[in-house]
């Protein structure tokens, strides 16, 4: 098993456990896990999936905090 893989396996463990979570903060954590896992594999070993998803997910982190007053 590749190092890869077990970042896998250990992302999936999260993502089961964020689907058992019965607190919303708690579920975030472990999705948060799932992904932190996620990110650790190297660029050229991500899945077109993995790579389309880490992609979504550092979009929304390009952008400055709002001006605007909601």
């Amino acid at each position: 098993m590749t190092d890869s893989d077990k970042y896998r396996a250990n992302a999936r463990y999260c993502l089961r456990e964020a689907d058992k979570a019965a607190h919303p903060n708690d579920k975030q954590s472990w999705i948060d896990m799932a992904e932190t896992w996620l990110g650790m594999i190297p660029p050229a070993q991500r899945t077109p999936e993995e790579t389309y998803e880490h992609a979504v997910r550092h979009q929304s982190t390009q952008h400055g905090s709002s001006k605007t007053r909601h």
